[in-house]
C-alpha cells in the first residue's frame, strides 16, 4: 500500500549551517541526533547491567551517604574501546515520493547504548521523536540502531519513556529505552545510584556528534559508523527544582563542559569505566538568516560548553521499571497519524469540489467536500458503483485522499489520490491503485 509521507525529516531537525545575521541568542536545546521522533516481552530482553552491590558501597565519611570514587580505574583507551563497542547511532527510515519514485531515506535521531542483552538506554526525548513524528503524519518503515565499530544494524522494536518525563529536560528524567530485535553483543555497566560525583571530575562521553555524521554520512548496512568519543570536567550538580539545595538525595543532573554537539543526546556519561548519566541537553546559539521575501530561517549552532546529563540514579529507576512490567511504550515503527489543516487559497467554509479521473483504464467521476479543517469526504463512481473518499489537505497545499474499495469487495484494490491545491478553485493530482503505483491517470477537480 503506498503511504503518504512528509518530506525527509532529518531536514528540520539537522538544518545546515549558515552565516548571516546573529540573533544573538542563546537557547536551551535538546541534543537530538538529527540535530533535529523496543517490545518488551520474555526474560531474555532483561537487562544485564545493573548498579553496583550495594553490600559493597561505603560511606564517603562526609555526611552525604554518598559512595566514594573508586581508586582502581581501567586504562582509559581499553575503557573507551569497551564503551565504543556498546554505542548505536538512532536512525528512521521512510519512504518518500511513494506515488511516483519512491525513495528510501534514513535520518539520525541520536545516540544509545547498550544496557542489557536486548535493551538500550537513550533519552527520552529521542524515543518520543519516534511517536512525534508519527503524530505529524511521517510513516516511518522502520527504526533501527547502528553500532559504532562495526555497523551491524539492530531493528528497534518498542520504545520506553521515563513515565516522568514532561518534555523539559532539566527539571523532569529525560529517560528512555529501546527493545532490540537482535541481541547485543557488548554491554555497559551502571555506576550506583549512590556514586559520588564531584565538581571537577572528568567525564567520557562517547556518541554520534551530528556535526560529524553531517560530514561523514552514515549509511545503515553499507558504512561502518565510528563513535567520536569527548571529554570534560563537571562543572555544576543541579536538582530538578531550582528551589533546593542540592545534595546526594536530590541530585538530578550533572552539569558538564564535554564538547557535545546536536546528535550526543542519549550519549553514555562514564566515569572509571561506569555509567554515570546519560547526555541530554547543551546551550546553543539561535543564527537568524533572512530571505529576499522577509522571512527568517533560524539555524542552531553549539555554543559554549555548557551541556548537561541525567543523573545515573533514574537510569536505575527507568530499568527497574522496565524489568516489573511498569512502563508499556509503544512498538516501532508507530503508524502515522492522518494531519489535516485548512487549505490555502481557500475559503475556510466547507467546499464541494467535482471532477473526473481520465484515461481507459481508470476513468471515473469524483465528488469531495473539503471542511474548514481540511478533512477530504466524498464519493468516486465508478458507472453504476460508488465508493467513499476520505483524507485531508495538508498546510502545503497538498492533498491526499483514499477509497473504501477493499472494505466493500476483496477483490477490489484500493484507490490513491494524490495531489495538489493550484489555485483558489481547482485541484490537480494523479490516481493510482495499491500494488499499481506505477500505472497512474491525472485527475482534476473544480469548486463548485
Amino acid at each position: 500500500m503506498a503511504t503518504r509521507t512528509a518530506t525527509r525529516p532529518g531536514a528540520s531537525w539537522r538544518p545546515t549551517r549558515r552565516s548571516g545575521f546573529s540573533a544573538a541568542l542563546v537557547a536551551l536545546a535538546l541534543l537530538a541526533g538529527s540535530c533535529a521522533n523496543l517490545t518488551r516481552s520474555g526474560g531474555d530482553t532483561a537487562t544485564e547491567s545493573t548498579p553496583v552491590d550495594d553490600t559493597t558501597s561505603g560511606d564517603s565519611g562526609d555526611g552525604s551517604g554518598a559512595e566514594p570514587a573508586e581508586d582502581n580505574c581501567p586504562e582509559l583507551a581499553s575503557m573507551l574501546g569497551d564503551v565504543n563497542a556498546a554505542t548505536y547511532a538512532v536512525y528512521g527510515e521512510a519512504i518518500v515520493n511513494p506515488g511516483a519514485g519512491p525513495e528510501l531515506v534514513h535520518f539520525q535521531i541520536g545516540s544509545a547504548w547498550a544496557a542489557g542483552r536486548r535493551l538500550l538506554v537513550t533519552n527520552a526525548h529521542i524515543t518520543q521523536a519516534f511517536v512525534e513524528f508519527a503524530r505529524q503524519g511521517v510513516q516511518l518503515e522502520r527504526a533501527i540502531a547502528i553500532q559504532a565499530g562495526t555497523g551491524e544494524v539492530v531493528t528497534l522494536l518498542r520504545e520506553l519513556t521515563h513515565p516522568e518525563y514532561d518534555g523539559d529536560p532539566l527539571r523532569s528524567p529525560d529517560v528512555g529505552l529501546f527493545t532490540t530485535q537482535q541481541e547485543l553483543p557488548s554491554t555497559l555497566e551502571l555506576a550506583s545510584p549512590t556514586v559520588e560525583i564531584a565538581l571537577g571530575d572528568e567525564i567520557q562521553i562517547v556518541g554520534f556528534p551530528g556535526d560529524v555524521t553531517d560530514f561523514i554520512e552514515i549509511v545503515p548496512g553499507e558504512t561502518v559508523p565510528q563513535a567520536t568519543s569527548l571529554s570534560g570536567d563537571v562543572t555544576a550538580l543541579r536538582t530538578h527544582d531550582d528551589t533546593e539545595a542540592v545534595t546526594a538525595d536530590n541530585l538530578d543532573v550533572i552539569q558538564h563542559q564535554a564538547p557535545t554537539t546536536p546528535g550526543t543526546s542519549g550519549s553514555s556519561m562514564v566515569a572509571c569505566g561506569k555509567v554515570i548519566g546519560v547526555n541530554n541537553a547543551g546551550t546553543v546559539n539561535l543564527i537568524a538568516t533572512p530571505a529576499p521575501d522577509g522571512s527568517l530561517t533560524i539555524d542552531r549552532q553549539a555554543a559554549a560548553a555548557n551541556n548537561f546529563g541525567v543523573h545515573v540514579h533514574h537510569i536505575a529507576e527507568m530499568v527497574g521499571l522496565f524489568e516489573d512490567n511498569a512502563v508499556q511504550g509503544n512498538e516501532l515503527p508507530l503508524e502515522a497519524e492522518v494531519v489535516v489543516a485548512a487549505p490555502p487559497d481557500m475559503p475556510i467554509d466547507a467546499l464541494t469540489l467535482l471532477g473526473t479521473v481520465t484515461g481507459d483504464q481508470y476513468a471515473h467521476a469524483i465528488e469531495i467536500v473539503v471542511a474548514d479543517d481540511g478533512t477530504i469526504t466524498g464519493a468516486s463512481t465508478w458507472g453504476e458503483n460508488q465508493y467513499s473518499l476520505s483524507g485531508q489537505i495538508f498546510e502545503d497545499g497538498t492533498l491526499f485522499f483514499i477509497d473504501d474499495a477493499p472494505e466493500l469487495s476483496t477483490d477490489l484494490r484500493r484507490g490513491f489520490y494524490e495531489g495538489t491545491v493550484v489555485s483558489d478553485t481547482r485541484i490537480e493530482g494523479v490516481y493510482f491503485e495499491e500494488g499499481q503505483e506505477d500505472v497512474q491517470a491525472p485527475f482534476s477537480a473544480d469548486l463548485q
